[in-house]
C-alpha cells in the first residue's frame, strides 16, 4: 500500500521535484571551505564521542552507563522545557 501511495504522489509531484532539483544545481555556494570544515569537525566530534562511549562502558559496565545516560537525558530534558 505504501508504495503504491508513494507512486502516486510522485507521478503527481514532477514538475515540482523537478524545479526543486534544478534550483539546488544552480545554487552556488557561499562558503565552501566553511562547510567543509564544519563537516569534517562533525565528524571527528562523532568518532570521539564514540570512543568515550566505549571507554566508560568498559569502565562502568553498561547497566550503570544506560543508567547514567538516562538520568542526564532526563535532566536536560527537563532543563529545556
Amino acid at each position: 500500500m505504501g508504495k503504491i501511495l508513494m507512486s502516486y504522489f510522485l507521478a503527481h509531484s514532477v514538475d515540482r521535484v523537478t524545479s526543486y532539483v534544478v534550483v539546488l544545481y544552480s545554487l552556488e555556494a557561499a562558503n565552501k571551505v566553511l562547510g567543509d570544515l564544519l563537516c569534517l569537525a562533525g565528524a571527528v566530534l562523532y568518532g570521539v564521542s564514540n570512543v568515550c562511549q566505549e571507554y566508560l562502558v568498559c569502565r562502568f559496565g553498561s547497566l550503570q552507563y544506560l543508567a547514567a545516560i538516562g538520568l542526564f537525558g532526563s535532566i536536560v530534558s527537563g532543563i529545556q522545557l
